[in-house]
């Protein structure tokens, strides 16, 4: 399975350059929790994903394809897809885990 299965469309960046306020500003304005830190091409692996974010101990990461972010994948993300194909999922946490926003 690719990053791009599971990625979100939707993503809110920043430049370098912008201060921690405008972070703030913006993640609040769009009720996001995660700003771009790093990148991992569309076509990765989701195993490759999940190990740079528990070796790097981030919880997204912004997806990339032709140099421009074309998504965000989130820990959230690969723990709805875990508890997909995972039958020993207990279902009460899997009902949490996949409705969660």
């Amino acid at each position: 399975m690719h990053v791009s299965e599971l990625m979100s469309r939707n993503v809110v960046t920043i430049r370098a350059e912008d201060s921690c306020l405008e972070a703030v500003a913006r993640m609040h304005g769009a009720r996001v929790r995660h700003l771009p830190v790093m990148s991992v091409p569309a076509k990765a692996d989701v195993v490759e994903a999940a190990r740079i974010m528990l070796e790097d101990k981030v919880g997204s990461l912004p997806v990339v394809e032709g140099g421009k972010v074309v998504g965000i994948v989130t820990e959230t993300d690969l723990l709805r897809q875990i508890c997909k194909v995972d039958a020993a999922c207990a279902k009460d946490i899997a009902e949490i885990v996949v409705s969660y926003p």
